[in-house]
């Protein structure tokens, strides 16, 4: 049995090795093991900026093509897509905070906050993390404020 710890460790390795271990984390992602899948998230999540957009455009086929039907993946692939902070994910970030499932709607509430890192905020996003202040969830409500707040931080910084 390996080390979990070694293998999130090798995950990120692999993303950070560039195009090719982009491609090799994008296969990943379609692999049989639920947990596979996940540490092909990790390695996309793990891209480099200059990488960030084509790895953000892996995650989302992905979750399009409905390649996660479960949904800690889809999660995992959101905390991914909110980390690598690129504009492009917006519209499916907000598809997926009106998710039925709350853990899911949490994660595209917080990733959606991180976008304001990028000083791109646009009305529309703002307009739905306040509507998530209003969530039956108190997670989802919680991770509407905090998103807010990190929005508000980068145009402070602006």
């Amino acid at each position: 049995e390996v080390d979990p710890q070694c293998r999130e460790a090798a995950a990120w390795a692999l993303g950070s090795l560039g195009r090719e271990g982009q491609e090799a984390a994008a296969a990943l992602l379609y692999h049989e093991d639920l947990d596979v899948r996940g540490l092909a998230c990790l390695a996309l999540e793990a891209a480099k900026e200059a990488e960030a957009e084509k790895a953000a455009e892996m995650l989302i086929s992905w979750l399009q093509e409905a390649g996660a039907t479960e949904v800690s993946l889809r999660v995992r692939a959101v905390q991914a897509l909110g980390k690598l902070r690129v504009a492009k994910s917006r519209r499916l970030l907000a598809a997926t905070a009106a998710d039925a499932d709350p853990s899911l709607r949490e994660a595209s509430v917080l990733a959606l906050g991180r976008l304001g890192l990028q000083r791109d905020s646009d009305s529309d996003c703002d307009f739905l993390l306040v509507a998530a202040l209003d969530d039956a969830e108190a997670s989802v409500r919680e991770a509407a404020a905090c998103a807010l707040a990190m929005r508000a931080k980068s145009t402070a910084t602006a």
